[in-house]
């Protein structure tokens, strides 16, 4: 059984009619009928979770551009991260990245 997000259009399982945005279940890998060059229509649920959090950790990493030094520090310290070696903001913003 696998487990997709309709990303486009509709979709028809047995009888229930799917939306793009629902979740559904399906016994085939839908992924096939998706085209190349071509906006994906089906995902499977694992592969857009792991989307949402790459999205997130792009997110994340623009906030800890938009911090200060000082700021950055702070944030390390409460998480216990060494910043041993970090000598600038991309140092400790590296630093923190890999700590997480």
């Amino acid at each position: 059984m696998f487990k997709f997000k309709l990303m486009a259009g509709v979709h028809s399982e047995g009888n229930k009619v799917f939306k793009r945005g629902e979740v559904f279940e399906s016994n085939n890998d839908l992924t096939k009928h998706n085209k190349p060059g071509e906006a994906e229509r089906f995902i499977l649920l694992s592969e857009a979770a792991q989307a949402a959090e790459a999205k997130a950790k792009e997110d994340e990493s623009d906030a800890f551009k938009e911090m200060t030094v000082a700021e950055l520090k702070s944030y390390a310290a409460e998480g216990e991260i060494d910043l041993s070696g970090a000598y600038n903001k991309a140092d400790i913003i590296a630093k923190i990245k890999e700590a997480e």
